[in-house]
């Protein structure tokens, strides 16, 4: 009884502190608009319940889109992230929802307000059960948003009381807002999809195609200095390079300790182009991308990105 006291306190404290978040409606793929009305309403709901978030209000929503002269049904993702900043939302949450056959299913982002950077992505599907998608999937959803876990507590099954409390607990540090100074974490660079409109292809003098692209987290980088061959960077945490194009599991890991008064970014380097191609993902004192799931970058392309305390 007291350790689950003392989650609740815990997780109390992760989430104590409050962002502003807009949630706008769900895009519809195929469902009656009174349907995608109440799975929007729920997923608000459910985002408050989970806790760490002052949701806006409908009408406040509504009213920008009337003062600004944009149309609801027709505002893409800038438009949204735009809309999010007139509202003072510091991340928005945005997606769709629809029918495919007979399963219902629901695709949502929590996106940086700021950046337009997604910090979470979850989907859930339901199989000939729209019922299940409103009552269990936003659920689902909001939980996954919010924290990273896509289940419940009470929905692990196998572990004891004690095991369980403390599985909740590391996947809740884990993945929330807050990084503890100190800490190891076991971090992976999971997967990088690199797009061809932001990658180039190469040739050598064999007429062999030549496609490395490194991948280096560094931490406080000095983006004044004139030398750009990482061979000299003496800050490296990870170097790791794959040698193709599209989606590639890289599946890189490493034990960090994290502190919070460094600056940790990743440099992804096409070292044949000239100039040197350097598509940089930063993150602010205090924190670092690990946490944020999947990180795009470029045009079209993005890397996944894990962590889990150590």
């Amino acid at each position: 009884m007291v350790r689950y006291i003392t989650l609740l306190l815990f997780i109390g404290l992760v989430f104590a502190q409050d962002i502003t978040i807009a949630v706008f409606d769900l895009e519809n793929n195929g469902l009656k608009d009174s349907e995608i009305r109440i799975l929007t309403e729920r997923l608000q709901s459910e985002l408050v319940k989970v806790g760490g978030y002052t949701v806006v209000e409908r009408k406040k929503i509504e009213k920008i889109f009337e003062e600004q002269k944009f149309q609801m049904n027709g505002c893409v993702e800038e438009c949204l992230i735009e809309i999010g900043m007139l509202l003072g939302a510091k991340e928005i949450v945005i997606g769709s929802a629809g029918r495919f056959g007979s399963t219902y299913t629901i695709s949502a982002r929590l996106v940086n307000a700021t950046s337009g950077v997604i910090i979470r992505s979850s989907e859930y599907d339901s199989e000939g059960d729209i019922e299940q998608l409103l009552t269990e999937g936003m659920k689902d959803v909001a939980l996954r948003l919010i924290t990273g876990l896509n289940h419940e507590p009470k929905k692990i099954m196998g572990l004891s009381s004690t095991m369980l409390q403390d599985s909740i607990e590391t996947e809740i540090l884990a993945n929330s807002e807050i990084m503890k100074h100190g800490q190891n974490y076991l971090v992976s660079i999971d997967n990088i999809f690199l797009d061809e409109s932001d990658f180039g292809k190469y040739t050598s003098f064999f007429n062999l195609t030549y496609d490395i692209v490194d991948i280096i987290v560094v931490k406080n980088f000095n983006h004044e200095q004139s030398d750009l061959n990482p061979l000299s960077w003496d800050n490296k945490l990870i170097d790791t390079s794959v040698s193709k194009r599209g989606l590639i599991g890289v599946n890189k890991q490493q034990v960090l300790k994290f502190n919070k008064d460094y600056v940790y970014e990743i440099a992804i380097i096409e070292p044949q182009s000239s100039p040197k191609n350097i598509y940089w993902i930063k993150s602010e004192k205090g924190d670092w991308m690990f946490r944020k799931g999947k990180v795009q970058f470029g045009k079209n392309s993005y890397i996944e990105l894990s962590q889990v305390l150590k």
